[in-house]
């Protein structure tokens, strides 16, 4: 596996722009790929459904070996209600 491998994606057969445009036009069955799929920003700016990755993309790799945490922010100024409010995110999933 070289750098500019993650690991998750070496599960998945290698494919490239052509056959990605294949199956997502399969999968719009003959709706309009530009019209459905291609968008704007309000001031101009074309917006692709997917990019190529840049001759020197990298991985990010900024919490190894460690879990991912999932916050919340608790910011209610009553502080009962700041405690009603952490209590749900915890929950919920918040760590």
């Amino acid at each position: 596996m070289s750098d500019n491998t993650l690991k998750l994606a070496s599960e998945f057969p290698p494919t490239d722009e052509a056959h990605w445009r294949k199956l997502a036009e399969m999968a719009l069955k003959g709706a309009d790929f530009e019209k459905r799929l291609v968008k704007h920003t309000y001031d101009g700016l074309r917006v692709e459904p997917i990019y190529p990755r840049a001759k020197d993309a990298k991985p990010i790799t900024t919490r190894p070996a460690r879990p991912w945490q999932v916050m919340a922010r608790v910011d209610h100024p009553d502080p009962a209600a700041a405690n009603i409010q952490a209590l749900d995110v915890l929950a919920n999933g918040a760590t």
